[in-house]
């Protein structure tokens, strides 16, 4: 074989060059379940119902098949979607739920900020902190049209929920929309909390 064959042969039979593209290939592949499994956790994640349905009978990106009905939600402070379920109480307490994951970086950022106002009601409501808990599933499962599978996801009261953090707004921001959507749901109190 002479020097230039032996040259190309070698170029183009590199022992670096497939696992190169294996890697580069399950990069691309974990990269797109993480964000197709966090659908949602996104603070740039459009507002619930804006997704337009299909053509008919075609389907829909979000597998959604034309003529099903989405439902349309207003949205309130801090982006959280009203509800129009009944208020759901423990021994008389609005309950919150917050649905997150420590693998979730949008969750990691809202836990100790929910944490922080939900202990401003400790007696006025009942929370339930479900960072890295599979309990109450039916729940997220209750809200699957607004959450998607997506978190963190928060139910006030069955009466407020979001998909998504509230980093874009800021932390004081993200403070003051809980605060006020608490005390609504509390009937202004505790009145040291609630103006």
């Amino acid at each position: 074989m002479s020097e230039k064959e032996q040259k190309s042969t070698n170029r183009t039979s590199s022992p670096y060059l497939i696992p190169l593209a294996i890697v580069v290939a399950g990069a691309l592949v974990g990269a797109g379940l993480y964000f197709g499994g966090q659908r949602g956790a996104s603070p740039t994640t459009p507002v619930v119902g804006q997704r337009q349905p299909a053509e008919t009978g075609e389907q829909g990106s979000e597998g959604q098949v034309a003529g099903e009905e989405v439902p349309q939600y207003e949205t309130t402070t801090g982006n959280f979607v009203v509800l129009n379920d009944e208020p759901c109480n423990e021994n008389g307490k609005p309950i919150v739920y917050y649905f997150g994951s420590s693998g979730c970086p949008h969750c990691i950022w809202e836990h100790p900020i929910i944490k922080e106002v939900m202990a401003n009601f400790a007696d006025q409501i009942s929370f339930h902190d479900l960072m890295d808990k599979q309990e109450e599933f039916e729940v997220f499962q209750k809200y699957s049209q607004i959450n998607g599978g997506g978190i963190p996801f928060i139910v006030l009261g069955c009466q407020y929920a979001r998909v998504g953090s509230g980093e874009q707004a800021g932390e004081e921001a993200e403070k003051q929309a809980l605060t006020e959507l608490i005390c609504k749901l509390t009937n202004n109190q505790p009145p040291q909390v609630c103006p």
